[in-house]
Formats: C-alpha cells, sequence, structure tokens
C-alpha cells in the first residue's frame, strides 16, 4: 500500500510538470514585428542601430558652491536646494542655449555635442555637518562612512582632480599617454578594477618621477615606463608616493 501511494504521488508530479502552463511561454511565430525596427536574423529580431541609441558614458562635472548661512545646517534641506537648482538650470539649458538637460533629485543630465555631461553640485560644509551630526555627547567630531565618501566626493577628488590638470599643463605626453593606459586596462578587461583617477595618478607618477634622467617626451616612451611601473613596484608592501608639487625631497620614502 505505501509503495502504492509513492507512485500515485510521482504520476501526479509528472502529470502537473508536463500539463501546467509555462511561467514563460514563447511568443507566437505569426508574431507581428515592424520592418522598419528590427531586422531578421536566424529567425532572431534585432533592434536596429537608430533605434537602439548606443551607450554614453557621463562625464562628471562637478560644481563647488561658496558656503553661506543661507544653506541651512540640514541635509534635507541642502538636497532639495540642490534639486532646486538643478531644475532651473536645465531650464536656462534648453531655453536659451537649446540643450538638451535632464534634473534629476541629486544630479542634472546636460547633452551636447554627442557628449553626455552629469553635473552634481557639491558644498563642503556637508562634511563638516555629518560629523556633527555623528558626534558624541562631549561634541567631538566624528567621521562616519557616509561623511567619509562625501569628503572623498567633494574635496579629496577635485583637488586631486586639480592637481592631475596641473600635470597635464606641465607634460606634453602626459594626456596621451592616460589613453594608452586606459585602452589598455579595458582591453585587459580591468577598468572595472582601477578608477580612472587613480589611473591617471600612476600616470603622472611616471612623469613626476620618471626611471630616465627626464620625464617622458611621447605617449608610447610614457605608457613603456607606465607598464614598468606597474611590474617593479611592491604593490603589497609599499604604497605609491607622488609628489605633484615636489614638496617631499626632504622626506624618507619607505
Amino acid at each position: 500500500l505505501h509503495c502504492i501511494k509513492i507512485l500515485v504521488f510521482f504520476l501526479v508530479l509528472i502529470i502537473l510538470y508536463r500539463y501546467s502552463p509555462k511561467p514563460f511561454p514563447p511568443l507566437s511565430t505569426n508574431a507581428v514585428i515592424e520592418r522598419h525596427s528590427a531586422f531578421i536574423k536566424d529567425s532572431i529580431a534585432f533592434p536596429l542601430s537608430h533605434i537602439s541609441p548606443p551607450y554614453l558614458p557621463t562625464v562628471k562635472v562637478l560644481i563647488t558652491m561658496e558656503q553661506s548661512g543661507k544653506w541651512g545646517d540640514e541635509l534635507g534641506a541642502i538636497a532639495r536646494l540642490k534639486t532646486a537648482f538643478y531644475i532651473e538650470l536645465s531650464k536656462i539649458l534648453r531655453e536659451k542655449h537649446s540643450m538638451q538637460a535632464i534634473p534629476f533629485d541629486d544630479h542634472l543630465i546636460i547633452h551636447f555635442n554627442t557628449v553626455v555631461f552629469r553635473l552634481v553640485i557639491a558644498y563642503p560644509k556637508e562634511v563638516h555637518i555629518m560629523r556633527k551630526l555623528n558626534s558624541d555627547k562631549t561634541g567631538i567630531l566624528k567621521d562616519s562612512a557616509a561623511s567619509k565618501l562625501k569628503e572623498l566626493d567633494v574635496i579629496l577628488e577635485p583637488q586631486l582632480t586639480a592637481l592631475l590638470h596641473s600635470a597635464s599643463q606641465q607634460f606634453e605626453a602626459f594626456a596621451d599617454t592616460c589613453r594608452l593606459a586606459m585602452y589598455w586596462l579595458s582591453s585587459h578587461a580591468l577598468s572595472d578594477y582601477l578608477n580612472e583617477v587613480i589611473l591617471e595618478t600612476i600616470v603622472a607618477s611616471v612623469f613626476l618621477k620618471p626611471f630616465s634622467i627626464q620625464p617622458p617626451r611621447t605617449p608610447f616612451v610614457g605608457f613603456f615606463h607606465f607598464l614598468m611601473l606597474l611590474s617593479t613596484h611592491n604593490w603589497l608592501m609599499k604604497p605609491l608616493l607622488v609628489d605633484f608639487d615636489n614638496e617631499w625631497t626632504g622626506l624618507l620614502y619607505l
């Protein structure tokens, strides 16, 4: 009797599996696809290029606002004020400059000459406010994970970007060397593991502290020195110190 019950149970499972409706049934063979929206290859409809626009990565643009008492000390109010700025900026760009601008809560997307910019308003005082909110009863300001990320985004990264810009003005081959390094990194599927700013900083160290007597004068020589640095530097045991302003000449490199 027990064996009969087990047999009946399995028969029920087989019937349910065989005759139950599929969760995602395939399209019928008489599905209508407009000819101007796709081309057919091996019974598969592929969208045309003009129907699916190419993906364009955004170029981040940071606008730093000066500190003012009118901003207040509430993070929520500051965020809403930024959103109001994005909305007004989008109106000005559309009406007066005929640009495609789409405002969001925390940024503004601008499409201009096949380039997509992601405009972000930075207010450095937010870092102080976040530290103040994380302080204890003694009133000592304390960093949190959010305040550190905000400091990196609105203070440290813009400072580093300014130093990299000065390096590009000082060395003619710096920009093209960065492009070669980024292309090499992408061709090895490693671009997601290294930030572009960090990569440019590594390239800058090749020019600021060259392997030869003088900095590289051509992008290919700069790229070769970049590869030499990657292969010879002890990344696990020794940090890479990049002196942009030549202020560490008296320091001992460990």
